[in-house]
């Protein structure tokens, strides 16, 4: 039970903290490829492109990390919610992101 019950918790805190850290650029490092080199937190370019995609998912990953695990240990109540959130917060969290990414789609 507590095993589903973080999981329903981290994949919706995940998909949530995705959008969020895409949308407001909160990664947790920055990688440069050029000079194979990471950086701590979001970084602007140093030699060429930067990639922040892996800080991102760092990012939510984490986050849904800490609250998955809170909720496994916190006792039940709602837990029809809690199924719920699983599925509705990653489908809301798809279409957040398509519609942040709308302006590359409509060019």
């Amino acid at each position: 039970m507590r095993a589903l019950r973080f999981t329903a918790v981290f994949g919706a805190t995940f998909a949530i903290l995705y959008v969020m850290a895409m949308e407001m650029n909160i990664a947790a490092f920055t990688y440069h490829p050029r000079l194979m080199a990471f950086g701590l937190g979001s970084e602007a370019p140093r030699s060429g492109p930067a990639m922040y995609w892996y800080g991102w998912l760092a990012t939510a990953a984490l986050g849904g990390l800490a609250l998955g695990l809170l909720a496994a240990v916190l006792p039940v109540r709602g837990a029809k919610l809690w199924y719920a959130l699983g599925w509705l917060a990653p489908l809301g969290a798809m279409l957040a992101a398509l519609y942040f990414m709308l302006p590359f789609f409509t060019r």
